[in-house]
């Protein structure tokens, strides 16, 4: 079985909150968290997911990206 969070659309303003909850969601043993922000122009996604993947690491979370290939391999 795999474990995935999907994030609300919470946008730039609630980084903080956005990286604390990805860092809760893997040490409680979350497989994915896919990082959801349809409305972020491209910068506020790259930091978005910069920082998701930075409360993450170490951890065998994978962190995925909707529809922005240039952003996730970045």
């Amino acid at each position: 079985m795999t474990l995935q969070l999907i994030t609300g659309g919470t946008g730039p303003s609630r980084l903080d909150a956005l990286t604390h909850q990805a860092a809760a969601a893997a040490a409680a043993g979350v497989d994915l968290f896919q990082v959801r922000e349809p409305q972020c122009e491209a910068a506020a996604l790259a930091e978005i997911v910069a920082a998701v993947c930075q409360a993450v690491r170490g951890s065998h979370t994978r962190v995925l990206v909707n529809e922005r290939l240039d952003i996730a391999l970045a």
